[in-house]
């Protein structure tokens, strides 16, 4: 929305006799950001015209239409149209039906969840049309679906959709709930990442990827796991498996493991994770933290910018658990811009306390972006391939 419109939109309001102090106290960025609603004349919550006073009736109206057939995920998803400020913080009970062209993919982690690939007929909620009265819909689009074998709504169940919501702005887009209905199983409908997970898009693409392409991949990642940090959340097991890319960007999956900051592990001793992004104090038996996930993610760092999975030529054993807790770390064999080799040394410090923050990481992939340097990076690289 350019300036002009957005101070034609306040003074439009500020004239108006709906004017007064207390509201626009409330109200006032709403309003000059996203404009008025055409229906209750206040300030629209979202873009593309989502108001969520006017949007909540329309879902609260509709109630009554559907059912998943169990209470609590229907409490889950009606309490989340209620509160949705943006129409991609809406979730839907989606009938099963609305699926075609199902195929399975994989087997997720340590349970029985697959996924599979398939067709959704009507796509997500963009916005209100106000001439038809009814929904507008991305319309018929790849979706995934992550399925969780078993019929009874288990807490891990429970817990994934709930953590997944929280932070669904900045990772796999997560649209609804559904369930077929020959095995009763419960199922995530989550956006298709074309290109894979992280690993196989590196494995697929490295080659033709530049200095600009690899700090976006992990500036999309960094801004992710701030999200989960910011929510107070540690995501446990993060890994180029656990990364999935769309056309466009690199996002976080897989919530099983991400539990609160202040969750007390000390009752379970097993270790989970994936051997070489695991920090060294997890491997010596201490509680998961926020500094844990930073580790991780500086060996995903090493890995997107060498393309190499991290110790590729070393078995992955009790030897390598021992040569990680005494300081062993991946090293480049290319020549790397010295603030990230700094960067990705802070990240793997022994030390959690001296590892950056997400925000850190963040502002530093963010300003790097815009710094000579990444430019100079560019210049070389086109006068090498030209």
């Amino acid at each position: 929305m350019s300036v002009g419109r957005l101070l034609q939109n306040w003074l439009t309001w500020q004239t108006s006799s709906e004017f007064d102090l207390d509201f626009w106290i409330e109200r006032s960025w709403n309003f000059v950001w996203y404009g008025k609603c055409e229906e209750c004349k206040q300030g629209n919550t979202g873009g593309d015209g989502w108001c969520n006073a006017c949007n909540a009736k329309r879902f609260q109206q509709n109630f009554k239409n559907w059912t998943s057939g169990n209470d609590d995920i229907d409490k889950f998803i009606q309490d989340i149209q209620l509160s949705a400020k943006e129409y991609y913080k809406v979730l839907e009970w989606i009938p099963y039906d609305k699926f075609y062209n199902i195929e399975y993919i994989t087997k997720v982690g340590f349970n029985k969840i697959y996924k599979a690939k398939c067709k959704w007929i009507d796509g997500f909620i963009t916005e209100w049309d106000n001439k038809n009265q009814k929904w507008k819909r991305w319309g018929n689009m790849d979706v995934a679906l992550k399925i969780f074998n078993d019929s009874d709504v288990t807490l891990e169940f429970i817990n994934e959709v709930t953590l997944h919501h929280k932070v669904s702005d900045s990772i796999i887009g997560f649209y609804g709930i559904t369930q077929d209905p020959e095995t009763k199983s419960y199922i995530m409908v989550l956006d298709y990442a074309e290109n894979g997970n992280l690993r196989n898009y590196l494995n697929k693409n490295f080659d033709k990827l530049n200095w600009k392409d690899k700090i976006g991949n992990l500036l999309n990642i960094a801004i992710g796991l701030n999200e989960i940090h910011v929510n107070e959340l540690i995501h446990r097991n993060l890994h180029s498996g656990n990364i999935l890319h769309n056309k466009h960007y690199a996002c976080i999956d897989d919530m099983r493991l991400c539990k609160p900051a202040v969750y007390n592990e000390s009752e379970n001793t097993k270790v989970y994770g994936v051997l070489p992004y695991t920090a060294p104090e997890i491997l010596q038996g201490q509680n998961h933290t926020k500094a844990a996930d930073i580790y991780s993610f500086g060996i995903i760092m090493y890995e997107v910018i060498s393309g190499l999975s991290p110790y590729h030529d070393i078995s992955h054993n009790e030897i390598l658990v021992l040569k990680i807790c005494k300081g062993l770390r991946p090293r480049f064999n290319i020549k790397v811009p010295q603030l990230i080799d700094h960067l990705i040394k802070k990240c793997l410090d022994a030390d959690p306390l001296k590892r950056p923050t997400a925000l850190e990481v963040k502002m530093i992939l963010f300003q790097f972006q815009l710094d000579d340097e990444l430019k100079r990076l560019e210049e070389t690289e086109l006068k090498t391939t030209n």
